[in-house]
């Protein structure tokens, strides 16, 4: 286990995208649809967020101070387990040129945290 709350889970993927691949979770169950997320999430993502940078932060710290690393979510369909969870990838530059196409941010394939927390935060819903 990397984190653990009453409220999220994070731990280490079985894939070994990067030196530090890792994944948060809320304990309650969330189907994987980062694009069907609304406004009234923004307080869930924040805090899978703030964990993924936690552990971000103790496991890979030179890569966290070199802003090296990745947080992303798969897009509907290309992800193999349907509850939300959120990739901390640590660091990015050491990722496989295949772990890069699969998680290029703005990409069919993934969305990148912040971007969806900025378009959560500006939206009307």
């Amino acid at each position: 286990k990397l984190h653990e709350c009453d409220a999220y889970l994070a731990f280490r993927n079985v894939k070994n995208y990067a030196p530090l691949a890792g994944l948060v979770i809320p304990k309650r169950r969330r189907p994987q649809d980062p694009d069907g997320l609304k406004k009234a999430d923004v307080a869930l993502l924040e805090d899978m967020r703030r964990i993924a940078l936690e552990v971000c932060q103790r496991e890979q710290p030179e890569a966290f101070a070199a802003n090296d690393y990745w947080l992303r979510f798969h897009r509907r369909p290309w992800h193999s387990v349907d509850h939300l969870h959120l990739h901390v990838l640590a660091p990015a530059s050491k990722v496989s040129s295949w772990t890069a196409f699969i998680f290029l941010a703005g990409s069919p394939w993934s969305l990148d945290a912040d971007a969806l927390l900025e378009k959560l935060r500006r939206s009307r819903e």
